[in-house]
């Protein structure tokens, strides 16, 4: 069975079974529903405090997209998270390009669940030519079919000061994995990836 980019489909055990989970929920079209689940879990003050303005705010969180099917499909859940966490009822995610759904695919769905003002998130790590010049352009380009809606393009995670907390947990649950303390991350299920190397003489 062929898949996005070519070729056939890997070995579940070659990039982790949970990748494809992702992949076979992308294809039966149930991402919006299962995000609007997860918007309306939690309440958030940020969105609270938004509406007291009388704007309804949406969220579109923005990779850069790739031909691995897989790797688009990690986005859901990151989206998904997210709108858990703030309970921000429109959250929609995106890729920059290479896949479905795009900037202006995320933008439309915003508009039409009812958001006044859209905010794109970078999912990247460090600002550049994607963030200063990409992005920005195709926001604009989608936002110019709905006059009317406010649009902010966000900074990325940059230096934020809890990347460092998040790098340690990291390290630490990696780490604690090749010792048989824990089981591997939904990144590395499945795979070697995560193991102590030592190189042959």
């Amino acid at each position: 069975m062929g898949f996005r980019g070519g070729g056939t489909r890997p070995k579940p055990q070659a990039i982790g079974e949970a990748y494809w989970k992702r992949v076979a929920f992308f294809r039966d079209g149930r991402i919006a529903r299962n995000i609007a689940q997860c918007s309306a879990e939690t309440g958030s003050a940020t969105y609270d405090a938004f509406m007291k303005n009388q704007e309804i705010l949406g969220v579109i969180v923005v990779d850069h997209g790739s031909h691995r099917e897989e790797s688009n499909a990690m986005l859901t859940d990151v989206v998904c998270d997210f709108a858990r966490a703030t309970g921000m009822p429109i959250v929609e995610p995106a890729h920059m390009e290479l896949a479905e759904p795009s900037i202006a695919t995320a933008f439309a769905r915003c508009v039409k669940r009812g958001a006044t003002t859209v905010v794109v998130f970078p999912y990247f790590l460090l600002p550049g030519r994607h963030w200063n010049d990409d992005i920005p352009r195709l926001v604009a380009e989608a936002a110019q079919n709905y006059p009317g809606v406010r649009y902010l393009v966000t900074a990325p995670f940059g230096l934020h000061p809890l990347m460092s907390e998040v790098m340690r947990q990291r390290i630490d649950h990696c780490l604690s994995h090749t010792r048989g303390d824990a089981d591997a991350c939904d990144v590395c299920a499945g795979t070697d990836r995560c193991e102590l190397r030592e190189a042959s003489r």
